[in-house]
């Protein structure tokens, strides 16, 4: 019996670590079971295109709901919990470049919120950090944005724009917080990321 719950976690074990080519599908049932039965986790989702600021807003819901004490004390990847919330943040595309949430799965959260940010400056900061073939970045941002229509045509999803909240920083971020369920926010302050990728026209 105890070689049988020893064979089990070397299992779990495997399937749930980085090299394994099966880790994303465990993951992705372990997640639908938890999000489907969890009633006790009040459960926040975070999507967007890839290099739209998703990371900085699931690391801002995270210290505002208490399972972090720092800001960059979780680096946004995937996901984190405590006993009363989870976090669980998706660019699109993830992993293995050809993933996006479906209705289905996102519909288990009570909160799912779309990280947006200018287009142009987005998609040049997705080629230079995740992409760098042009067209293939392209389809990928077309492939988001049909995936993130698909969200909001059907499910209540709240619009987080990371523009505005560099322009209004706490008179943007706290009443948005306070939307989805955050008494008393932290401030976080969100930077002019846009800069770096806008070039003045001289005529």
């Amino acid at each position: 019996l105890a070689s049988g719950k020893k064979c089990i976690t070397d299992l779990i074990e495997y399937l749930n670590s980085s090299f394994s080519p099966l880790r994303h599908i465990y993951k992705k049932f372990t997640l639908q079971y938890i999000m489907r039965y969890n009633y006790y986790i009040m459960k926040y989702l975070v999507v967007g295109l890839e290099s739209s600021c998703t990371k900085t807003v699931a690391k801002m819901l995270a210290l505002n709901l208490g399972i972090c004490n720092e800001l960059d004390s979780w680096d946004g990847h995937e996901e984190i919990q405590s006993d009363k919330h989870h976090v669980f943040h998706r660019s699109f595309p993830h992993h293995f470049r050809n993933y996006f949430i479906d209705v289905q799965f996102a519909s288990y959260f009570d909160y799912i919120i779309l990280v947006t940010r200018d287009w142009n400056c987005s998609l040049k900061s997705k080629i230079l950090n995740h992409t760098p073939n042009y067209e293939n970045a392209i389809q990928e941002h077309n492939a988001g944005i049909n995936a993130i229509k698909d969200l909001l045509n059907n499910l209540d999803v709240k619009i987080f724009s990371s523009e505005t909240a560099f322009l209004l920083q706490d008179s943007y971020t706290v009443p948005f917080l306070k939307l989805v369920g955050i008494e008393n926010p932290i401030h976080v302050e969100f930077l002019n990321v846009n800069e770096k990728y806008l070039v003045e026209n001289n005529g």
